[in-house]
């Protein structure tokens, strides 16, 4: 399986992500723990879901439309030409070039240890009093 480019990390129940560096999403994470900043912490990475498009059936649904509209409604479905096929194919192929994917799913997972974190990232976070 090769591995997909992460885009962006937040906790796994994340709605809106918005962080494209992990320890940017790990501090906001911890921004808005409630409790002692021990234990651990989870942050997933997050990639483009791939898509696939079947040109096959794009041109079905092409010809069907046109039939529907234009042809003899009590005659046989177009059936595609060689030359029909190899433009829907073209026309995929482009689309899936330039067209780009929103939803994204998870292709990373990781369990920070919260005071390690805290130590090298956020150090002013430290309660200098409670040590």
């Amino acid at each position: 399986m090769s591995k997909r480019e992460v885009i962006c990390w937040g906790a796994p129940d994340e709605e809106r992500l918005t962080h494209d560096d992990m320890d940017e999403a790990i501090e906001a994470i911890l921004d808005a723990w409630d409790g002692p900043l021990t234990g651990t912490v989870t942050v997933c990475g997050f990639a483009r879901m791939p898509f696939r498009l079947d040109f096959d059936r794009i041109l079905d649904d092409i010809l069907e439309r046109l039939d529907e509209e234009l042809s003899n409604p009590d005659g046989e479905p177009t059936e595609p030409t060689p030359k029909m096929r190899a433009a829907a194919e073209a026309l995929v192929d482009a689309i899936k070039a330039d067209y780009v994917v929103w939803a994204c799913e998870e292709v990373e997972r990781h369990e920070i240890d919260v005071q390690a974190w805290v130590r090298e990232h956020r150090p002013d976070w430290i309660d200098v009093e409670a040590v």
